[in-house]
């Protein structure tokens, strides 16, 4: 009788879900199963920092699960400039340069689980495989082409349509968001009432629903349609 191996999971089950949402989902197999073997899982509570502007630069950090916000505080500035990073993102470049300090805040918005890649292992990575420089370079890319997306949204969108955009993206691995409306207002620059406003119509419209510090997406497809509308000249 011939008997069957038990089922081994891949050594990629251990990046869950990052292997299969956003930048890394892209990459070839050989990172991928380099950054499981090489980093490892680190839980971050709501409002604790990942690391601050001007600490050493010491490693990658991917969003599992939960939520970072990106806080840039210019000097001239009173108040935090953020952007709310969702599940699939990842933040740190600054550990492939040689001597480059963190340049802005970046604290849980909620729970969440990241991954940690370190500096010395990915130095020591781009030593040995320098043509995996071109797939590390791509996050660069990616972060100056969500600025851009923010732009285009703060600019030529609908408040409604901002909102509905924000929520999108957050909800990339779970339908409830955990967000409060002072986190909302600072993530799309928008005062409270308009915010409620919008809150309103997405959720009279049928696209979400709203409890104390949740907001739970309903219909995706509706809201997908719900973001694209321009604001009024």
């Amino acid at each position: 009788m011939v008997q069957v191996d038990q089922f081994r999971p891949s050594p990629l089950h251990i990046l869950e879900p990052l292997h299969r949402i956003g930048w890394l989902s892209e990459q070839s197999e050989d990172l991928k199963l380099w950054i499981a073997a090489n980093g490892r899982w680190r839980t971050v509570a709501s409002g604790q920092p990942v690391y601050l502007s001007g600490d050493d630069a010491d490693g990658l950090y991917g969003i599992g699960t939960g939520a970072l916000d990106i806080q840039y505080v210019p000097d001239s500035l009173r108040s935090d400039v953020w952007i709310r990073a969702q599940p699939g993102g990842w933040l740190g470049q600054e550990a492939l340069m040689p001597t480059m300090p963190r340049v802005f805040n970046l604290i849980a918005g909620v729970d969440s689980r990241v991954y940690f890649v370190p500096r010395h292992a990915l130095r020591f990575l781009l030593q040995e495989r320098p043509d995996m420089w071109p797939q590390l370079y791509a996050l660069a890319i990616l972060q100056s082409r969500r600025l851009m997306e923010l732009l285009y949204d703060a600019l030529l969108l609908s408040p409604d349509s901002r909102l509905a955009r924000l929520l999108l993206r957050l909800s990339v691995t779970t339908p409830k968001i955990t967000a409060t409306q002072h986190d909302l207002c600072a993530l799309l620059g928008m005062p409270r009432s308009s915010l409620r406003r919008s809150l309103k119509s997405l959720q009279e419209a049928g696209a979400i629903s709203t409890s104390y510090r949740t907001i739970e997406v309903v219909d995706p497809v509706l809201l997908k349609r719900l973001s694209s509308e321009p604001a009024e000249p």
